[in-house]
């Protein structure tokens, strides 16, 4: 498994949401506050127009608009 799919496991079985492009784990998220968060891992561009789609799909099913949408 390379290491930065091991960032999205932590104890007691709690996992990280995750980021997937073309199928494959590209990084994690949470929400901070308001925002959305987003890190991607090394050597991943963020797919920014898909990233955008899917934060105003995350905001719907809240029921909570995002401030804003960070890239890390």
């Amino acid at each position: 498994m390379p290491a930065d799919h091991r960032s999205i496991g932590w104890p007691a079985g709690w996992i990280s949401p995750i980021v997937v492009v073309d199928g494959h784990i590209a990084g994690t998220w949470e929400i901070v506050d308001s925002d959305l968060m987003i890190t991607m891992f090394d050597g991943v561009a963020p797919p920014k127009q898909r990233l955008a789609t899917a934060a105003d799909h995350l905001a719907a099913a809240r029921g909570q608009d995002l401030a804003s949408v960070r890239v890390e």
